[in-house]
């Protein structure tokens, strides 16, 4: 399947007569297309990855898929688990990487909360290659709609990352964001969810 399962999606949306990110009811239906994809693997998306999605640094705004090795995997009281193929949307840069909301910690109703409430501050309504989210730090902190953004924060060393970061367009968030491609170490998905909605309460 590779990355191709977003476009065999959005063929399916097409000819079913949705269109992409624009309305809920197209938004519903490639969620649930996505959910049942079949798609079980990091390796489906990243390993054939078209080279027009390949990326050497992520925008702000973007979402971005990658394999990533944490520097201090093997520190249970720094990272009692974490996930090694982020779906993320990046929000802030660091002097060795950047700052990102990682999806996969939430489970699937929390994550369409989130990407709902995130759908009111792109910077247009296109949804093409130049459609971003138009998001701060200081805007999820302070503002209740993204409230299910505080377990998702998560902070990526540029050199831990591997080397094919692949960029999720625009059309293809709500693709991106239901595929069953979570890849935790430590913790299973479940536990890793049940701890966010704690933290989201």
């Amino acid at each position: 399947m590779a990355i191709k399962v977003f476009d065999k999606i959005l063929i399916q949306g097409i000819n079913a007569g949705q269109i992409p990110a624009r309305t809920q009811q197209a938004r519903e239906w490639f969620r649930k297309r996505a959910r049942r994809s079949g798609t079980t693997t990091a390796g489906d998306i990243t390993l054939k990855a078209e080279q027009d999605r390949l990326r050497g640094r992520p925008q702000i705004g973007k979402m971005y898929f990658y394999n990533y090795d944490p520097k201090f995997k093997n520190d249970n009281k720094v990272l009692p688990y974490y996930d090694i193929f982020p779906c993320v949307v990046i929000v802030d840069y660091t002097k060795d990487g950047w700052y990102g909301l990682n999806f996969h910690y939430l489970g699937l109703k929390e994550r369409a909360t989130l990407l709902d409430a995130l759908y009111n501050v792109t910077s247009d309504t296109r949804y093409d290659l130049a459609t971003r989210f138009r998001i701060t730090y200081n805007m999820l902190n302070t503002m209740s709609q993204f409230k299910e953004f505080r377990p998702t924060l998560k902070r990526y060393i540029a050199s831990r990352v591997g080397n094919k970061i692949v960029e999720v367009f625009s059309s293809e968030w709500d693709i991106a964001m239901f595929l069953p491609v979570e890849s935790f170490k430590k913790a299973s998905a479940r536990k890793v969810w049940a701890d966010s909605r704690k933290k989201i309460k």
